[in-house]
């Protein structure tokens, strides 16, 4: 479930995600679920130019389910298929994040407070602000509010891609940051029914089933 509301300057981001293991991996999903609510939480809230940002994320851990019960509903899922091992990927406007097991630890131990709000970007349709493999460029895909931030405000963006970070030698959990316009994207995405495109549980006549690899 997402709801996003604004009154005057301020925008309320609720949040309902399911989180699911669909590895082999043992995982203590109650511990993995506190520390995506606190990471979603601390940076989707804020002023951001002339906006206020709250967000508010309830996370709902399950060890047995139905895909029923997951249809049409935004899932957080501990997945071994990850495109080149990334530490995540996610559906672009849609409902779905792959985690790759290999870095769940270093999510919960908060080494890692980057990679769940990232992903969740991409969940609200924002895009990387540079071109694919290119320092100091302009994603010429992303929308005009994207395509305005500067290159300085690109090294500590919570949506440019990891390696671009590095390369501007700063620290993966210093780059949270999220402008002005990436937030009233976010607002504009949802009022304008942009977002949950994506579904990758499929209602068949008798029953749910997942589409892909999950």
């Amino acid at each position: 479930m997402l709801t996003i509301n604004k009154k005057e300057n301020r925008i309320q981001i609720d949040l309902e995600i399911f989180l699911i293991n669909r590895s082999n991996q043992t995982l203590n999903l109650f511990i993995l679920a506190a520390a995506i609510k606190k990471q979603i939480e601390s940076v989707y809230k804020g002023k951001f130019g002339e906006l206020e940002l709250v967000t508010t994320v309830n996370v709902k851990p399950l060890y047995k389910y139905h895909l029923r019960s997951l249809y049409n509903k935004m899932v957080i899922a501990v997945s071994p298929y990850i495109t080149n091992d990334n530490a995540a990927e996610a559906d672009f406007k849609g409902l779905l994040i792959k985690l790759n097991p290999k870095h769940i630890e270093s999510i919960i131990s908060g080494n890692n407070k980057r990679t769940i709000p990232h992903e969740l970007g991409h969940l609200l349709g924002l895009e990387h602000p540079h071109a694919n493999a290119a320092f100091e460029s302009v994603n010429l895909k992303a929308s005009i509010l994207e395509q305005s931030i500067s290159n300085d405000e690109k090294t500590t963006n919570l949506m440019c891609q990891s390696w671009y970070i590095q390369k501007a030698g700063i620290d993966l959990n210093a780059a949270l940051s999220l402008t002005q316009g990436q937030v009233e994207l976010i607002y504009e995405n949802y009022s304008f029914k942009k977002l949950s495109n994506n579904y990758h549980i499929k209602r068949g006549f008798l029953n749910y089933k997942w589409i892909g690899k999950i």
